[in-house]
């Protein structure tokens, strides 16, 4: 009779602690959204100033991924990102934390962009606190446009980089969802 009543309600616990913790990541995406978007981020923390033309004006999307927390993060859905590399007023760096490698396919899908490895110290001291999977668009002036956090577990049926292209005029408005 006991195990009957245990059974169930260790399964229960179990969801309930699944539960709580996809809200707690939600929560936590929100808060760093919220604190990010607006900064001003000291782009020499994060493998130093982005190449541009002499005089002209560039901004930038920063992925700030870390491979060991988050291998899922950097193995999918390049397309979106790559479609950006037509906007020459948009200058691209993949920012890898820690000592995790970046899958082959990855590597080969990523096109024309800047690859730099930093500290996770350094990303702490340019961004503070990060779920492993991040993407800015940062203006001339350093200024954080629009920020998305996610961890390996975080999905919502959305693309940041199809949303970055579709305000910027090189994707249409219906890349932005994955799904209909």
């Amino acid at each position: 009779m006991a195990v009957a009543l245990v059974f169930p309600s260790t399964t229960v616990i179990r969801d309930q602690n699944a539960a709580l913790q996809v809200r707690d990541l939600g929560a936590a995406r929100n808060a760093i959204q919220d604190r990010l978007v607006g900064a001003r981020v000291d782009l020499g923390l994060l493998g130093g100033p982005i190449a541009k033309p002499p005089g002209s004006t560039a901004d930038v999307l920063l992925w700030v991924v870390d491979p060991d927390s988050c291998g899922r993060c950097v193995a999918e859905g390049f397309g979106a990102w790559d479609a950006l590399g037509t906007d020459l007023a948009l200058r691209r760096r993949l920012v890898v934390v820690g000592e995790g490698e970046l899958p082959k396919e990855a590597r080969r899908a990523i096109r024309d962009t800047e690859l730099v490895r930093v500290s996770r110290d350094s990303v702490l001291l340019a961004l503070g606190a990060l779920l492993p999977n991040t993407k800015l668009l940062i203006d001339d002036g350093g200024i954080v446009l629009m920020a998305d956090s996610r961890s390996a577990s975080s999905e919502c049926g959305w693309s940041f980089d199809a949303q970055v292209g579709a305000l910027r005029g090189v994707l249409t408005g219906e890349t932005i969802r994955n799904q209909p």
